[in-house]
């Protein structure tokens, strides 16, 4: 599975549960808020946003040698008040859907400029 194609699969997995991106210069609409790699600085988030990350090679061995699956790290990023519960609903969707590490919490913080999140690993 390539980042486009596991991006194209949160989206549908998620659907109308992620917010959206707007462009803070143009004021225009650039679709759900999921994207593989650094999202554009001018490009604003509402809502859940997710986020791909370059994947990374994960050795596995099986019965007749080795296979290198891809493990593409995702953060889930909760924007402007989204309730814990959409935030949990969102991880147990993308948990049912793929095989996935376990979440880990990432607290907010104001003073780096982060936001809370959840990171997690998905396996192609």
């Amino acid at each position: 599975m390539t980042v486009a194609e596991l991006t194209a699969r949160i989206q549908a997995v998620l659907g109308w549960r992620l917010g959206r991106y707007h462009d803070r210069v143009t004021g225009a609409d650039e679709g759900p808020a999921v994207y593989a790699g650094n999202v554009p600085p001018e490009w604003e988030a509402t809502g859940l946003e997710v986020t791909v990350e370059a994947p990374a090679p994960d050795n596995r061995p099986v019965h007749a040698g080795v296979v290198l699956p891809v493990a593409y790290h995702v953060r889930v990023i909760a924007h402007d008040g989204v309730s814990l519960t959409a935030v949990q609903t969102a991880l147990r969707r993308l948990s049912q859907a793929f095989e996935t590490t376990t979440p880990a919490f990432i607290p907010g913080n104001d003073d780096l400029g982060i936001l809370q999140q959840y990171t997690l690993q998905v396996r192609s």
